[in-house]
């Protein structure tokens, strides 16, 4: 079980089973998946399960998101990687457990947090860097982007909304993750998160998180 947890907000875990990692026996290149892949932290080995979770994020109390004419979100496209991944809205269940999409080519995107085009509040995006089964995931090269890149969520109008990424910062589990990142009162941005760091085999659990912060483009 891996979990953080957050000044300010509650406490949060996320359940997953722990499976035998694999290693790529070839670049991950060319694995079959939604999108391109290289290992974030510099390693090509081991790869997580599917079940291991990025960090749970979701604070107890939240409110609606703020509307957005431009939609719900659907898709997340980051050319510079030649990412183009599905999105879906992920929910919270008992206990204000975030799960992100078991398939890790597809990315889940909190319904608690503002879509994208919002005036205010993040777009919280979430997914696992890889699986044991189907390999890396739709965010498996988020430390390769570099400030000022640009990503695109596209949305359920045929809109799409650009940002420019900030910054990215890798934050170790145990230490949890700064609160105003999900502030759903703050500066509409864009906060994309998956796993990172090493791994480890007794709790089939990344020992980090890769967060990556970028701001609308005008």
């Amino acid at each position: 079980m891996a979990g953080v947890s957050m000044v300010g907000v509650s406490i949060v875990w996320i359940d997953h089973n722990r499976f035998t990692p694999v290693t790529f026996d070839t670049d991950p290149s060319s694995v079959a998946h939604a999108s391109p892949s290289s290992d974030p932290v510099g390693e090509r080995s081991p790869v997580a399960t599917a079940d291991n979770p990025p960090t749970p994020i979701v604070p107890s109390g939240s409110t609606a998101a703020t509307p957005s004419p431009k939609g719900d979100p659907v898709g997340l496209v980051i050319p510079s990687l030649g990412v183009n991944a599905p999105v879906e809205p992920i929910l919270t269940g008992a206990g204000q457990v975030l799960q992100p999409p078991d398939d890790p080519s597809k990315v889940g995107w909190w319904l608690a947090s503002s879509p994208p085009g919002a005036d205010i509040g993040p777009t919280v995006l979430v997914g696992h860097v890889d699986s044991a089964a189907a390999g890396p995931g739709a965010l498996y090269r988020l430390t390769d982007l570099e400030p000022g890149a640009q990503v695109i969520v596209r949305t359920a109008v045929d809109s799409e909304v650009a940002f420019a990424v900030a910054d990215r910062t890798t934050y170790n589990k145990s230490d949890g993750l700064p609160p105003e990142l999900f502030d759903l009162n703050g500066p509409a941005q864009l906060i994309l998160i998956t796993c990172g760091g090493e791994f480890d085999p007794d709790t089939a659990s990344y020992e980090q998180n890769i967060v990556l912060r970028a701001e609308p483009v005008s």
